[in-house]
């Protein structure tokens, strides 16, 4: 069961629930705020571009309660949080009171927190990329991004004019695409840290942020013209004006804290992916979730599947000890050519596929002791299909000659899709529901409504459709897919039990450092990384390929069955080792080498369980002319003796003690393009 948050005390702010469950060290950075920002558009008069902030004062006698300027609009703040996880999480929700629409608002900060900080404390910001599909290395994809602020001068001009503030400002930014899907180009989540005394040896303190908000947003961590930085973040809206009555509640923000004597940047980060795993992280048939071996067949099969063929498929996969099989997209009715063409067509199999439909094909899955998936995106309608066709009212149709928009802010939609996705789940016994979405809403949001108000009911309507198939069907897990990766957010998480990292299913060092890169803040369960098996690809998947997908959790794809008896036992080899260790995959994150920039560098990183000290090294390398390297441990028992075992091979395990291995390091040897495991376990 995931964490259960404690309410805030009446009225009490963002700042002092921060200040109350962070390190002591933080409080004294932290300035006084509502814990939100109202920006409206600019008035005549003011400078171009700059919104009007307004003065946000408590309501007297209604605790949590404020009122926004003279907008007529007053906002109800809800703060939960974890001590021992050192987040909090905040919901805004705003009213506006008045006889008369309020005044265009442009920006809607979810969560702002003033800081006592200037370029002399050394602040910095970090980021990561989102899951884009690219082929080349090192990827964009959960690339982690940290800048630096004032480290040429650290000092501020005093009393500075607008535009020496403007163009010399101190500000980093995030956001996604205009498209609308919330992780392409980036992760809505950040991370802020500056000197917690000023002094390179007196450890870090900061904050981090992440928004439950799949749709658009924008985060920053930068300067006002008084030198402080300000932390902040929130759904972007352009001019969005509220009417009379008219109620808009913000999305729920998680903001965390750590820091201290010996702190770092990257124990933030671990404190993002402890309170995902924790806090966030829905139950998987009745227990927290784990990293994943699957098989799905999309990547190397595509739409050319039928029922004789995915037969021999389940074959292999039960015989590797997969546990779940996924049908991907094609399953329906139209899609023979192109996967696309059908979609919309739900309540219809394809007929040459599968004549008998897809209910034989679930009860084989099941007899060979493996849990079974399908593959829907149901927010996509393609021109001329049925559901189209016989419901044209529950589509925004922006005139795009093939694709409209299920219009999923109607409470008659989201009903409709619960009952036919439900159906689905009853008759095929669905564990593993992979939830697509192959275009971008950003032009049909644009079409019903330029302001970006029209967001706030999309996104309530699809977490609607998914909380209620989760309550009705305690063993279902989605999967987020988008593309692969392109909607990864706080909302999506929290709802589902995995997630597609990338349609990249090809080359093993791209599909790895993505899964390392993003495991710097979520655990393994998430990154999801797939093997592409191509019909004429024999046995080339080999010990890299495998390797290179068990930072997190690993789905094969494709043609398995083609395997010959002795690749497929070589293979069983591999996962019956990751098994070993792969619960240490969601535990603490140690990277032991420099993110990788170049095919030259190595990329070395270490999950740890510090109540244990039983901890896995995974270890990889390009090209380049480096052939060994000696990494250092972190978090092990120092009295503790540790056997360090292959976990693939049959040699007897080497001894050294904890200290040792965090004194004097482990020794590695890697070929050009090989990677390789060392698990460690305290003997004592």
């Amino acid at each position: 069961m995931r964490a259960q948050l404690n309410k805030a005390e009446a009225g009490a702010t963002l700042r002092d629930v921060l200040a109350a469950i962070g390190p002591v060290e933080l409080a004294g950075f932290l300035r006084e705020g509502p814990g939100f920002d109202v920006r409206f558009a600019s008035p005549p008069g003011s400078p171009v571009g700059v919104p009007a902030s307004a003065t946000i004062e408590p309501v007297d006698g209604v605790p949590g309660r404020y009122r926004v300027g003279a907008s007529g609009i007053v906002a109800d703040v809800a703060i939960e949080y974890s001590r021992e996880l050192g987040a909090a999480v905040q919901q805004v929700t705003l009213t506006n009171e008045s006889a008369v629409p309020s005044p265009p608002i442009r920006d809607l900060h979810a969560w702002a927190v003033p800081l006592e900080v200037f370029a002399r404390n050394a602040p910095r910001a970090c980021g990561f990329g989102g899951g884009q599909t690219h082929g080349f290395y090192p990827p964009r994809a959960y690339r982690e991004e940290e800048v630096c602020f004032g480290e040429a001068r650290r000092w501020e001009p005093v009393n500075p004019s607008f535009t020496r503030w403007i163009t010399g400002r101190r500000t980093y930014i995030l956001e996604n695409e205009p498209g609308g899907r919330s992780s392409n180009p980036n992760l809505p989540l950040m991370q802020a840290g500056w000197s917690a005394d000023g002094t390179a040896d007196g450890g870090e303190v900061g904050l981090w942020g992440a928004l439950e908000w799949s749709a658009r947003w924008e985060l920053h961590m930068g300067t006002g013209m008084d030198g402080r930085f300000t932390f902040r973040g929130g759904p972007k809206v352009q001019n969005l004006v509220l009417e009379p009555g008219e109620t808009l509640r913000l999305p729920r923000v998680h903001v965390g804290v750590y820091g201290g004597p010996g702190q770092a940047r990257i124990d933030g980060l671990n404190a993002i992916r402890r309170h995902v795993r924790d806090a966030l992280a829905p139950d998987v048939e009745g227990g927290r979730p784990q990293p994943l071996a699957a098989y799905d067949h999309w990547f190397g099969i595509e739409q050319r599947l039928d029922g004789p063929l995915l037969r021999r498929q389940v074959d292999r996969a039960a015989e590797l000890g997969l546990e779940y099989f996924v049908v991907d997209a094609a399953w329906y009715g139209g899609a023979s050519e192109n996967f696309a063409n059908g979609v919309g067509n739900w309540e219809r199999v394809d007929e040459l596929k599968f004549p008998n439909g897809l209910e034989p094909l679930a009860e084989y899955v099941r007899a060979k002791g493996m849990r079974f998936g399908l593959w829907f995106e149901p927010e996509r309608g393609r021109r001329g299909s049925d559901w189209v066709t016989q419901h044209p009212n529950w589509y925004w149709d922006t005139g795009n000659p093939v694709n409209l928009q299920l219009d999923l802010t109607r409470r008659e939609v989201q009903d409709a899709l619960v009952e036919m996705i439900s159906t689905w789940i009853a008759r095929l016994d669905i564990r593993w529901l992979r939830w697509d979405y192959n275009q971008q809403p950003g032009p049909f949001w644009d079409h019903v409504d330029p302001t970006g108000k029209v967001q706030f009911a999309y996104v309530e309507g699809l977490y609607r459709v998914w909380d209620t198939l989760l309550a009705r069907h305690p063993n279902l897990m989605i999967d987020n897919c988008a593309s692969g990766g392109n909607r990864v957010d706080f909302g999506t998480l929290r709802r589902a039990g995995t997630m597609v990292i990338s349609d990249h299913a090809e080359d093993p060092h791209v599909c790895r450092l993505m899964q390392t890169g993003g495991a710097r803040v979520f655990p393994a369960n998430y990154m999801n990384s797939s093997v592409y098996v191509g019909e004429h690809d024999g046995d080339a998947i080999g010990p890299l390929e495998l390797i290179s997908r068990m930072s997190g959790s690993i789905t094969l794809c494709g043609h398995i069955a083609q395997w010959s008896a002795r690749h497929t036992e070589g293979v069983c080899r591999y996962l019956d080792g990751y098994r070993r260790f792969r619960h240490l995959l969601m535990e603490e994150f140690r990277p032991l080498t420099e993110y990788p920039r170049s095919p030259a560098d190595w990329d070395a990183v270490e999950f740890v369980d510090r109540t244990s000290g039983e901890a896995v090294v995974l270890a990889y390398r390009v090209r380049g002319e480096q052939e060994s390297k000696t990494v250092y441990p972190q978090g092990l028992d120092p009295e503790a003796t540790y056997e360090i075992a292959d976990p693939f091979g049959d040699a007897a395990p080497q001894t050294a003690t904890g200290r040792t291995l965090i004194e004097e390091g482990l020794p590695l040897s890697l070929d050009p393009d090989s990677a390789l495991v060392r698990h460690l376990k305290p003997v004592r």
